[in-house]
């Protein structure tokens, strides 16, 4: 019986030592969303690649993340974002681990929608954008970090978001309250200015109502989706 089977069957996470992984959805919480997170570290005007990005076995809402990283990244018109790692190991063969997803037969299976989603840019991106202009003391200084989109994490899964540095003017270009009306705190709902996109943290969903790639992703509460679109029991 291999580790990843022990921690399932005792329900002890604790017990993964490196690389500790939640066993929890991010679709629980905006904050801990990869969306914000990526958003974080993209420059205005510039190409934006994410490198390395995965939801991590053994945990067990894992496959929520290619579509939604799809989805998201057209709404942000980011150029691309590569999930890690992909080794030789052939499916079904080797055994599970943390990252090597080349082994995981039901997360490449994840792929035949999420790809096509990104790359035909089915979601359209948002028309608008919020630009942080970073000033040099805040770069230069320790902790040389901004907590704008820490305050405001549900702003990048409504409008796209970026930042300059060095600018001689600190502050933000483009009103939050144009978007604030995509947000419900209450309801802990949030939906693109496109209206293609909405997530539901209370629910635990988020979805698509594009035409081309209508769906919706996420575990939901008690296995029920409540996306407007595809409503399910």
């Amino acid at each position: 019986m291999g580790p990843s089977q022990v921690w399932k069957i005792q329900n002890d996470w604790s017990r993964i030592l490196q690389a500790p992984i939640d066993n929890q959805t991010q679709l629980a919480g905006l904050a801990g969303n990869l969306i914000p997170h990526f958003a974080q570290a993209r420059l205005s005007g510039k190409p934006f690649l994410i490198t390395e990005w995965n939801d991590c076995f053994p945990n067990e809402y894992r496959l929520e993340g290619p579509p939604l990283l799809a989805a998201y990244a057209d709404l942000q018109g980011w150029d691309g974002a590569l999930q890690f790692d992909f080794d030789h190991a052939v499916p079904g063969v080797d055994g599970l681990q943390a990252f090597e997803l080349s082994r995981w037969p039901d997360e490449l299976a994840q792929w035949v929608a999420a790809a096509p989603l990104f790359h035909r840019r089915d979601v359209k991106e948002a028309p608008g954008e919020v630009v942080e202009r970073v000033g040099e003391d805040a770069v230069l200084s320790l902790p040389s970090y901004s907590d704008f989109l820490v305050k405001n994490p549900w702003l990048p899964f409504v409008t796209r978001v970026s930042r300059k540095i060095m600018d001689p003017k600190p502050g933000v270009d483009g009103s939050l309250k144009a978007f604030k009306s995509h947000y419900d705190a209450a309801a802990q709902s949030v939906t693109s200015e496109t209206g293609e996109l909405a997530l539901n943290s209370k629910e635990r969903f988020s979805g698509s109502n594009r035409l081309v790639s209508k769906g919706a992703w996420g575990p939901g509460t008690d296995g029920r989706s409540n996306f407007p679109p595809l409503r399910s029991n």
